[in-house]
């Protein structure tokens, strides 16, 4: 679900960047930067090779700059914006996207989380049985030598 997530998250701001980029709707190029580069992070989450934990922390980690921006937006525009100005709705869009992320990051399940958990036990115990299978190794050689 999580993965779902991001790939439909990217591939919205995609679109939305490239019909900024082709003039749809005005926005400025710093914003236009901002969702193609933040659809990038998104599709790489989404469809790159990246685990359960690693996809949480990108999607958490992205809404986490999502809000801290809106957050830091708010308290600019209180101090130096006009009656009329429209950027508000843009500021909320920014702290919903921030915690829509924060949201799915944490309470979403992922499918591969447990393949994850299972593969990090399998290797642990793998190293413990080669640790154990060379500290036999060396008693039968140290015992062998004690009988020559």
């Amino acid at each position: 679900m999580l993965r779902t997530y991001a790939r439909i998250t990217g591939i919205g701001f995609a679109l939305w960047g490239i019909a900024a980029l082709l003039g749809v709707w005005e926005l400025s190029l710093e914003r236009i930067v901002l969702f193609l580069g933040t659809s990038l992070i998104f599709l790489y989450a989404g469809f790159g090779p990246v685990n359960a934990k690693e996809l949480r922390t990108i999607v958490g980690g992205t809404g986490i700059l999502y809000l801290i921006s809106a957050g830091l937006l708010v308290l600019v525009w209180a101090w130096f914006s006009t009656s009329d100005d429209p950027e508000m709705p843009k500021i909320l869009l920014r702290a919903t996207i921030g915690i829509a992320s924060l949201l799915c990051a944490k309470f979403l399940p992922q499918r591969d989380e447990q393949r994850d958990d299972h593969s990090s036990k399998v290797q642990s115990y793998a190293t413990e049985e080669t640790a154990s299978s060379e500290a036999q190794k060396a008693r039968a050689e140290s015992l062998s030598e004690d009988h020559n």
